[in-house]
C-alpha cells in the first residue's frame, strides 16, 4: 500500500514539474529568445537581407507570449521614426507591421499603445498609397480613438491624433485635440511646437502671438525640428513682426533665428544689436 502511495506522488511531483518547466520555458526563455531575435533583425537599413529576416521570421512573432503587445508596438513606432526621419521602410514592411498590430489587437484589445501604433501605421500608409490616402487616415483615426477609449486623456494619442485630423483638412478639430494634448501634459515640447503650427496657419495677428508663444515654450523645453519647417514660420513671422513695428517679438523671432538659420546668424545678431543700442526698428527690406 505504501509503494503505490509512493508511486501516486512520484507521478504528482513529475507532473507539477513538467508544468513547472513548461511554464518556465513558455513564460521566461521563449519570450527573451523572441526578443532577442526581433532586435536583432531589426537593423533595417543596413542591409535588404535584415528586412528580409524580419519579414520571415515567424519565431519574433509566434507564439504570442507576454513581450508580443510590446514587440509589435516598438516594431511599428521604429519605422514611424524612421520614417519621419528621412528613412525609407518598404511598403512591405509596413503593411506586415499593420499586420502584426491587427493581430494582436483582436487577442489583446485592451492595450492602447498597440492601437495608437496601429493608427501610426494606417497614416504611414497613407503616405506610401496617395490613391488610398483618404481611407488610410479614416482608419487611422479610428484606431486613435479606440485607444482613447481604452486610455482617455494620453498625451502620446492626442498628439498623434491632431496630426492625423489636420491631414485631413480638419483644422478646428485638430487644434481642439493638441489643446487637450497640451493641457494633459505641458511638459511634451512637441505638443507645444504642433500647437504653435496649427494657430500659425490658422492666420490673425491674435493666433501668430500665440503660435510664438507656444512655439517658443517648445525650444525651451528641448524641441529639436526635424524639417525646414520652424525656419520657415520663424521667416515669416520676421516679415509680420516688422511691418507691425513689433519690437519686442521680432527680437524674439531674430534670436531664434540665429539658431534656426545658421548662415544668416550673423545678420540676424547685427539687427538684434541695431535696436538694443537704439531702441528702433531698422529699416529692411524683407519683401524681396
Amino acid at each position: 500500500m505504501k509503494e503505490k502511495y509512493k508511486k501516486i506522488i512520484l507521478i504528482f511531483f513529475c507532473i507539477v514539474t513538467l508544468f513547472l518547466g513548461v511554464l518556465f520555458v513558455f513564460w521566461t526563455i521563449i519570450p527573451n529568445l523572441q526578443s532577442t531575435f526581433f532586435y536583432k533583425n531589426f537593423r533595417l537599413f543596413t542591409n535588404e537581407q535584415n528586412e528580409k529576416g524580419l519579414l520571415n521570421s515567424q519565431f519574433s512573432f509566434y507564439p504570442n507570449t507576454y513581450v508580443q503587445p510590446r514587440l509589435r508596438y516598438e516594431f511599428m513606432d521604429l519605422l514611424f521614426k524612421a520614417y519621419a526621419g528621412g528613412q525609407n521602410p518598404s511598403k512591405e514592411l509596413v503593411l506586415f507591421a499593420k499586420n502584426k498590430l491587427e493581430e494582436n489587437t483582436l487577442i489583446e484589445g485592451n492595450y492602447a499603445n498597440n492601437f495608437l501604433a496601429l493608427g501610426k501605421a494606417y497614416d504611414l500608409l497613407a503616405d506610401l498609397y496617395p490613391k488610398e490616402q483618404a481611407q488610410m487616415r479614416l482608419k487611422a483615426e479610428s484606431s486613435y480613438k479606440k485607444a482613447l477609449e481604452l486610455f482617455p486623456g494620453i498625451q502620446s494619442v492626442l498628439y498623434t491624433y491632431s496630426v492625423n485630423l489636420t491631414n485631413q483638412g480638419r483644422i478646428d478639430e485638430a487644434l481642439s485635440m493638441i489643446e487637450q494634448a497640451v493641457k494633459e501634459d505641458p511638459r511634451v515640447a512637441e505638443s507645444h511646437y504642433y500647437l504653435g503650427v496649427i494657430l500659425y496657419n490658422k492666420g490673425g495677428d491674435q493666433n501668430i502671438n500665440e503660435s510664438l508663444k507656444e512655439m517658443e515654450t517648445a525650444f525651451q523645453g528641448g524641441y529639436v525640428g526635424q524639417d525646414n519647417l520652424p525656419r520657415i514660420i520663424y521667416e515669416k513671422m520676421l516679415i509680420h513682426y516688422y511691418d507691425q513695428k513689433n519690437i519686442s517679438n521680432l527680437k524674439i523671432v531674430l534670436n531664434r533665428l540665429v539658431y534656426l538659420n545658421e548662415s544668416q546668424a550673423d545678420t540676424y545678431k547685427k539687427i538684434i544689436k541695431y535696436m538694443d543700442l537704439n531702441k528702433i526698428i531698422p529699416i529692411l527690406n524683407l519683401h524681396n
